[in-house]
């Protein structure tokens, strides 16, 4: 589990980065393909940072499902 904890959270710092060259590229000379990439960052960036920030025993049901 740690591996796989540590595994995202490098992915995450390498699609930020990507995320910001994307968006410096798209204030310079925007593309429709380079503003496509930029939101499938994006997407993929918010998918792992919510993965990461998910608490399963908030959202577990609590007591009543005992």
């Amino acid at each position: 589990m740690v591996d796989k904890d540590r595994e995202r959270e490098i992915r995450i710092s390498v699609l930020e980065g990507m995320h910001k060259d994307l968006h410096d590229q798209c204030e310079k000379n925007p593309t429709a393909e380079l503003k496509k990439r930029k939101l499938e960052v994006k997407t993929e960036l918010r998918r792992l940072q919510s993965e990461r920030d998910y608490d399963y025993d908030e959202h577990a049901g609590g007591i009543e499902t005992f």
